[in-house]
C-alpha cells in the first residue's frame, strides 16, 4: 500500500503474466477490480523466502522479461 493505492492484478486475471496496476484500495475506482475478485486481487503474502505471493492465485510478483511487474509461477529457492 502506498497512500490510498494497492498493487492489484488487472481484471482478476488468474493466469501467469497477469498485469499489475496501482489502484485505490478497496472496492471502488476506475481500474479497481477488487469487488469482482472479492478483494483477493489486492492481498499479498510475504514469505520467509522473500517472495510476494498473490492470495488470489498463488502466483508471485515477478519482473516478467524485465519489462515490468507481473505475476508468475513462484520459484522456490533461497536468496
Amino acid at each position: 500500500v502506498v497512500g490510498d493505492r494497492c498493487l492489484q492484478i488487472w481484471n482478476c486475471w488468474n493466469e501467469t503474466q497477469g498485469s499489475l496496476v496501482a489502484a485505490p484500495c478497496g472496492t471502488s475506482g476506475g481500474y479497481n477490480f477488487s469487488e469482482k475478485c472479492n478483494s483477493q486481487n489486492q492481498k499479498w503474502n510475504y514469505t520467509s523466502d522473500q517472495q510476494l505471493i498473490l492470495e488470489m492465485n498463488g502466483y508471485c510478483l515477478d519482473l516478467y522479461n524485465f519489462q515490468g511487474p507481473a505475476v508468475w509461477q513462484c520459484n522456490r529457492f533461497s536468496v
